[in-house]
Parts: C-alpha cells; structure tokens; sequence
C-alpha cells in the first residue's frame, strides 16, 4: 500500500509499505546499491510472556537513509515495537526542501493550536 502526500496538488512525499516483505528491500538496495546513512537501531530484547517466559525479540526504529540527487531524498525505515509483536518496513521518498517547508508549518501551527489552549486556560482561571 503506498500513502501520497501532497500540497496544493503537489506531490512532495511518498510511503510504500512493504508489510514485512524484505524481498523488495533487498531489491531496492540492489537496484540503487547500499543506503549510504543509518540513523537509529533495531535492538534485540529479552520479553517475558505473562506465563512467565521468556524470550529474546527486536525493537527499536532504525531509518537508512540514500545519498540525495536533485534534493530529492529516499529511505528504509524498519521499525518493531512492542516487543516484537508489530514490525515494518517502509519505502519513503520525499522532496527535502518541501518537506522541510511543511514541518516548518506544521510545527508553527502545532504551536499556535497550543497557544490557543493556554491562552483559554488563563482566561477561564
């Protein structure tokens, strides 16, 4: 399944999910060589059912990062969370400076919404 993100019918970003399918993975990374960046890591862990077992999983969030052409970046991102029992694995490829732009936006709203809040508090107080 692939998610478009677009701003004013513009795409700048695009997810596709590989469900787990690391087949596509290593296809993308023999088409386009190795990730040249890796940001985070998937660690393995020692979980413990509620029987008392216990057993080794993975966890943790880990983006590999190509090197960008034409300010145009892609990634791996492999993520696995609760103790192992959910795992993926995305395709994402995204214009930097747009979405470096919407972020920006994003985070300047978050913060009025934010404002906005406090500023109710304060008045019914």
């Amino acid at each position: 399944m692939a998610t478009v993100f677009n701003k004013e019918g513009v795409v700048y970003k695009v997810e596709i999910d590989l469900m787990s399918n690391l087949e596509m993975a290593v296809a993308l990374t023999s088409k386009y060589g190795k990730p040249t960046k890796k940001v985070g890591e998937i660690k393995k862990v020692t979980c413990q059912n509620k029987l008392g077992g216990k057993f080794e999983r993975v966890e943790g969030k880990m983006v590999e990062y190509w090197r960008p052409k034409g300010g145009v970046q892609a990634a791996l991102v492999h993520t696995a969370y609760q103790c192992g029992t959910r795992i993926y694995s995305l395709y994402t490829i995204y214009h930097e400076k747009t979405q470096t732009q919407i972020d920006y936006l994003n985070r300047q709203e978050e913060f009025k919404n934010f404002s906005d809040k406090i500023d109710k508090i304060n008045k019914g107080i």
